[in-house]
């Protein structure tokens, strides 16, 4: 059999892929806080996304052309780690100290690599686990209609609302999990770069647990107005489940591009015709409307100002995740483009 010289690089990206996703699971099946906050269908479900990648993708990296083989980003992570602990153990044992903060830069593409090895690495699991959750919603809100003997969901009531959020959510939650866990040239979803300043990723994950339970959001803790139905009330649910609608329109626009901290090419269609950043905007609206009749009807006056001053925080929090987005994506010149061709962020001939 004659020698193939890529032979190294087929087995180096597979078996870098293989020790990074067992060592994934391992993590989120050692560390308390994954422990506690995975569910228990979301560990199978990583653990069969493993077994489907170890076996699934073998007869790629056995078979396919040379041409087709990539250095995988886990491979370039290890191969840079491995170096640099391999240098910087030389220059201790040469006692040469001074220079183990002055080895060699990471090339773009290495940063890029490493970094969305780092993104999969948190939002995998994560957004799988938010698809359970959002189940379990809608089966809840569907119990409670149950128990009660028969079905009768009314417009905009607070079980009406759960149920919806939760078909929504889980879509939304479904294309964002799919995205990351599968990158191919022919989904047209490739890494172009990745957010490279740590504002940018400190905003982002402070969306998200577990750094969203102490980044000053206390929306959770107020009561949502569950009394009698009038005008307002309906009002507030009809607003808040359009917000959610073009909220979900902007992931599905998104597609297999979908993806927190990176750069996977512009997307100009659906809301993104019209405003930059539609999914932000509509979660924020989506929350103040929200919060509107327990501000009315619930809370205190002391209350609904800790609750507002929660909401102003959260705004302006989603604010700085667009500024970062923008100051990173305007290194593409497609970017650069679009911009100048939808010219407002939220809200469009306004803002």
């Amino acid at each position: 059999m004659p020698h193939n010289p890529n032979a190294h690089l087929r087995w180096r990206s597979y078996l870098s892929n293989l020790a990074l996703i067992w060592f994934t699971i391992w993590l989120c099946r050692a560390l308390p806080y994954y422990k506690g906050f995975l569910l228990a269908e979301t560990q199978q479900v990583l653990v069969v996304l493993a077994l489907a990648y170890t076996f699934g993708m073998l007869p790629f990296y056995v078979f396919a052309p040379d041409r087709m083989i990539k250095e995988s980003k886990s491979a370039v992570l290890l191969r840079v780690l491995l170096a640099f602990l391999l240098q910087s153990a030389k220059l201790i044992w040469e006692r040469k100290y001074a220079l183990l903060f002055r080895q060699r830069k990471l090339q773009r593409e290495e940063k890029t690599a490493i970094l969305f090895v780092i993104v999969k690495f948190i939002y995998i699991p994560m957004m799988v686990n938010f698809c359970f959750l959002n189940l379990h919603k809608m089966d809840a809100a569907l119990q409670t209609q149950i128990s009660s003997g028969f079905f009768s969901f009314e417009y905009f009531d607070e079980i009406t609302l759960t149920f919806a959020a939760g078909v929504i959510y889980f879509i939304d939650t479904f294309i964002f999990a799919f995205a990351y866990t599968i990158e191919a040239g022919f989904l047209g979803n490739k890494v172009k770069s990745v957010e490279p300043t740590l504002l940018g990723w400190v905003v982002t994950l402070a969306c998200y647990p577990p750094l969203s339970y102490a980044s000053g959001s206390l929306i959770a803790l107020f009561p949502i107005y569950s009394g009698p139905s009038n005008l307002m009330v309906f009002v507030v649910g009809l607003l808040f489940f359009l917000s959610a609608l073009v909220y979900l329109w902007s992931t599905i626009a998104l597609g297999f591009k979908a993806s927190n901290l990176t750069n996977r090419g512009i997307v100009s269609a659906g809301p993104y015709a019209f405003v930059r950043h539609p999914a932000y905007i509509m979660k924020a609206l989506g929350w103040w409307v929200y919060a509107i009749p327990s501000i009315v009807y619930v809370l205190s006056p002391l209350r609904s100002i800790i609750l507002i001053a929660s909401l102003v925080s959260w705004s302006f929090i989603y604010y700085l995740r667009a500024y970062t987005e923008e100051r990173h994506l305007l290194q593409d010149p497609d970017y650069v483009k679009y911009r100048k061709k939808v010219k407002y962020m939220f809200i469009p001939g306004v803002f």
